[in-house]
């Protein structure tokens, strides 16, 4: 009898725990944001693959798309590590000027793993 009251309690606080895991997971939301920028100086493919690669590189960087024919960068983010103001402070860094900033779509919420 003991030995069995033992196992139900152990299987109680393993349920308990896992429940506190996927309900702290489904609290934990961030928003994902997508923005456009247009780089005037972004006209061959040399200078989009570096612009690409600065972007992508960044901490929260989800998604990047160039059409360097329009010079268009357009990327998605999640704002617990980065906005678009410091993807633009990097391009700048880096001598890219931003000369319009557009949001494409409205902010939706992502559960982070």
């Amino acid at each position: 009898m003991k030995k069995s009251m033992k196992m139900q309690q152990l299987r109680h606080s393993l349920l308990g725990m896992t429940a506190g895991l996927l309900l702290g997971a489904s609290c934990c939301r961030a928003l994902e944001f997508q923005y456009k920028f247009i780089i005037p100086s972004m006209q061959d493919r040399p200078t989009a693959g570096k612009i690409f690669s600065l972007v992508d590189s960044v901490k929260g960087v989800l998604d990047v798309d160039i059409d360097f024919s329009r010079q268009a960068l357009i990327f998605s983010f999640d704002d617990d590590y980065t906005d678009e103001e410091k993807i633009r402070g990097l391009l700048e860094k880096n001598n890219y000027k931003v000369r319009k900033i557009m949001l494409l779509e409205e902010p939706r919420e992502g559960i982070m793993n």
